[in-house]
């Protein structure tokens, strides 16, 4: 059982954990020419390794995500916005825009589980600071939201492309300090909103799906992707672009130089 490590330098950052213990499914569903079993130990680390260089900061705004450029407004033109959910904020800091900043405090967790089906259960802790960005550019801290949020994300392969579909079954809000006194049932309109938003755009960019990358030179064809618990078994049939193979030699071949350069014999 290997490790993951960051290394910066000369100083190497152990995974203070490892993994949890793997087993094979008791009766793969059908024959194939690989079987793969990964553990979650990969994603927890990868997650630990990114929080620790405090790689994990996120900032919400009309610049990072323009399309919420109406909705993070404290006044309101067309549709709804902040001014809405907190009115507050359209008294205090009247036609402002809205800049959301979330940090982890702890790295986020990631768990196969064999329940449902199968699911990919992430479990993100951390701080959202709401600033107010004035139309001068003056930038204020209004206030600091305790954030917990629990999600459960299903994918399955078709044509070696995962898909998924994912469900936010906890968006907790919980208000730490500010200079704007929130009500709880106005940080609860705001913890459900953001909830269906996240889950739409997640949702969005699971519906598209993405490519499996394989090298050129194999086809690849997965039978089977079944998540159990802290690990996920894959199978999966393949064989050879023989004609793909083949340039692959005939370019390696022709850049090999087996003899030196030419010598210039001058005769007098």
């Amino acid at each position: 059982m290997g490790e993951i490590s960051l290394i910066i330098g000369q100083n190497i950052k152990k995974t203070p954990f490892s993994a949890a213990p793997m087993f094979w499914p008791k009766k793969p569903l059908q024959n194939a020419m690989i079987h793969l079993l990964i553990s979650d130990y990969i994603a927890n680390a990868l997650l630990y390794h990114a929080f620790s260089e405090r790689l994990l900061q996120f900032v919400v705004d009309d610049q990072t995500i323009s399309s919420l450029g109406p909705l993070l407004r404290t006044s309101c033109t067309t549709g709804i916005c902040f001014a809405d959910l907190i009115p507050q904020i359209a008294k205090q800091y009247p036609d402002s825009k809205v800049r959301l900043i979330f940090t982890p405090t702890r790295a986020p967790v990631v768990l196969f589980q064999a329940k449902q089906g199968g699911v990919l259960m992430v479990n993100i802790n951390g701080l959202v600071f709401m600033y107010i960005v004035e139309s001068n550019k003056i930038s204020h801290q209004a206030a600091t939201f305790a954030l917990d949020i629990v999600a459960n994300i299903k994918l399955h392969v078709e044509n070696n492309t995962l898909l998924g579909k994912t469900s936010v079954d906890s968006f907790q809000l919980k208000n730490k300090y500010g200079y704007i006194n929130i009500s709880d049932d106005e940080l609860s309109d705001v913890a459900l909103l953001s909830s269906e938003m996240l889950q739409r755009f997640i949702n969005d960019f699971l519906r598209g799906g993405f490519p499996i990358p394989v090298p050129k030179v194999l086809r690849i064809n997965i039978t089977q992707l079944q998540i159990l618990d802290r690990s996920v078994f894959i199978s999966a049939d393949f064989d050879l672009d023989q004609k793909r193979l083949s340039n692959l030699a005939l370019q390696a071949f022709t850049d090999i130089k087996y003899f030196p350069p030419s010598e210039h014999i001058h005769s007098n």
